[in-house]
């Protein structure tokens, strides 16, 4: 890595041609919003609106890319060097990784169903609303942005911001095809939406890649997150005061699980940039060179299967991560001027850089002398005689200047300490100030609360005095039901009582019914004896008056079978 011997080196200054994102459009929807929804705005996606509006200078870009050194995955400038790092990203985005995950995406676009519960959209209106382009999946960009004016008419703020905060990360953080928010840019927009995942390490990626692909193919844009890199180049050209960022940090990012650098992982493939390039932009000492393995390259463009090993590393990798801070300060990093002299000898290998370069003085022709030049020349014969006149009085005044030297070195060190102490006191009061400002906004919302309290305090008491006006109706209509219920119970036991003497009575008529029955039983025995008794009585009595005859049976028995005989007849 970094040798002159490298073919990649060799590259010639370019016409870069860098994506302009289209922010007219954001800025007009968030003119829409009031205080309160820029707040919520605010606290759920930090500084990302901030980093939208920002002017980006498309020429700073372009001249930057001639910088790019592409083997080292670094900016090199001939005799130092610069590269975009997660802490300082962390900070232009206002969004520290801390103990937060990191977003790497996990190889698989997010369902259209995920989407539609985020920004409140069918699905099947989504699907109605894909485009391919360029073989990019993803959702128009004017679809979006009308149904964000539509959610402003209804009041709907809460998926007003969703879809607004998703319109900045596929226009501003993860830009590809224009007019589209692709589905890459969806997913680190519901990664960060759903589990606060950082978008840092994806941003970086995307950026690095971009140069790397700019510099193997000529036509090719700078597509990134070109208001972060920006603001980037900004505080590096025009810093002059420490930078907050480095106060009261523990460490510095220096590898990730087995790999010797960074690596990281975009909505394009994986690619690393190298920390050990960069200590000097941290605060800390450039020594020794940098070893071979420290900038080994981590390059894998695309997600398909060919790469799936390395994106599983770099996957694992961002589990265990290394700070350094002491270790960095210490003289076990080198030689001190060892850096020097390997940069020096890469830079040699680079035939861009001296193109950079002004002429040499004895390239330039000297013109010829005219009268004018010569009456000056004497005029500086002169001004040489003087000077040696005044040498006597400036190696005196020399003298005094050292030891005012002295005491200037020792006012210095003495301004350095006290420098650092209002520094830190600086850090504690801007600390106190953001404290504050977060404690008059919750503040102000609890008074809203309370305005708002008061407000449903006296509708619930209107409708309290209207649910108790029913209720002494509805007490009215039961006292009525009441009444009514008694005179049907009344009602009820004279009727229950004029059953229970009916039932008495009829009790009564069955005993007699009974009774009769048995009666009538008897009766009709002997009347069956008696019929019985009839049926039989002629036969007897023709037997009995032949009898009679036979034997000369006694007048009184001749009467009785005469009677007989007539009753019979």
């Amino acid at each position: 890595m970094g040798s002159s011997q490298t073919p990649s080196l060799k590259k010639r200054f370019y016409q870069v041609k860098v994506k302009s994102l289209g922010i007219t459009s954001l800025k007009e929807l968030g003119q829409l919003m009031g205080q309160l929804q820029w707040q919520a705005f605010r606290k759920a996606y930090s500084k990302i609106w901030d980093l939208a509006m920002v002017e980006v200078s498309t020429e700073a870009i372009a001249s930057l890319a001639q910088y790019y050194d592409q083997p080292l995955r670094c900016f090199t400038f001939g005799d130092f060097q610069l590269s975009p790092m997660v802490e300082e990203f962390e900070e232009i985005l206002g969004c520290p990784l801390g103990g937060r995950k990191p977003y790497l995406f996990s190889g698989f676009y997010p369902s259209l169903t995920r989407i539609s519960k985020i920004v409140q959209i069918s699905a099947q209106e989504l699907d109605h609303r894909k485009q391919v382009e360029n073989g990019v999946v993803g959702i128009q960009r004017k679809y979006l942005e009308a149904k964000v004016r539509i959610l402003t008419g209804k009041g709907e703020w809460t998926p007003f911001i969703d879809i607004l905060a998703l319109l900045i990360f596929g226009g501003v953080l993860f830009p590809n095809v224009d007019g589209l928010v692709d589905l890459a840019a969806i997913d680190a927009f519901l990664a960060y939406h759903n589990h606060k995942e950082s978008p840092i390490v994806a941003m970086l990626a995307d950026l690095y890649d971009t140069f790397g692909r700019r510099c193997e193919k000529s036509n090719t844009r700078i597509v990134c997150c070109t208001p972060a890199l920006y603001v980037w180049l900004v505080s590096h050209l025009f810093r002059q005061e420490f930078p907050r960022w480095k106060e009261g940090r523990t460490g510095v990012l220096i590898s990730c699980g087995g790999f010797p650098n960074v690596p990281l992982m975009g909505t394009r493939g994986c690619i690393n940039y190298n920390p050990v390039l960069a200590r000097r932009q941290l605060g800390y000492l450039m020594r020794g060179a940098p070893l071979e393995e420290e900038l080994a390259p981590v390059i894998s463009q695309g997600f398909n299967e060919t790469n799936v090993e390395t994106l599983q590393k770099v996957r694992k990798a961002w589990e265990v991560v290394q700070k350094k801070d002491k270790e960095l300060r210490g003289n076990n990093n080198g030689p001190i001027g060892g850096y020097r002299k390997w940069l020096k000898a890469h830079v040699q290998g680079l035939d861009w850089l001296p193109s950079l370069r002004t002429a040499k003085r004895e390239e330039v022709e000297a013109p010829k002398e005219d009268k004018e030049v010569q009456a000056l020349r004497a005029e500086l014969e002169q001004a040489q005689t003087i000077k040696e006149r005044f040498k006597s009085v400036a190696l005196k005044i020399q003298k005094e200047n050292a030891e005012l030297r002295d005491i200037n070195i020792a006012t210095t060190k003495a301004m350095e300490q006290e420098t650092k102490r209002a520094r830190r006191e600086e850090h504690g009061r801007n600390k106190f100030r953001g404290a504050l400002w977060g404690s008059n906004n919750e503040l102000k919302l609890r008074r809203e609360e309370k305005d708002r309290s008061r407000v449903d305090s006296l509708i619930l008491k209107d409708e309290l005095k209207r649910l108790c006006e029913t209720e002494t109706n509805m007490l009215a209509i039961i006292s009525k039901y009441q009444e009514e219920l008694n005179l049907a119970t009344a009602h009820e036991h004279r009727v229950a009582d004029e059953y229970a003497q009916m039932y008495a009575e009829k009790e009564a008529r069955g005993r007699v019914i009974d009774s009769l029955h048995q009666e009538a039983t008897m009766w009709m025995d002997r009347f069956a004896l008696t019929l019985n008794g009839s049926q039989e009585l002629p036969r007897l009595l023709a037997k009995a008056k032949a009898m009679a005859d036979t034997y000369s049976a006694p007048e009184e028995i001749h009467g009785l079978l005469s009677y007989c005989q007539h009753m019979i007849d």
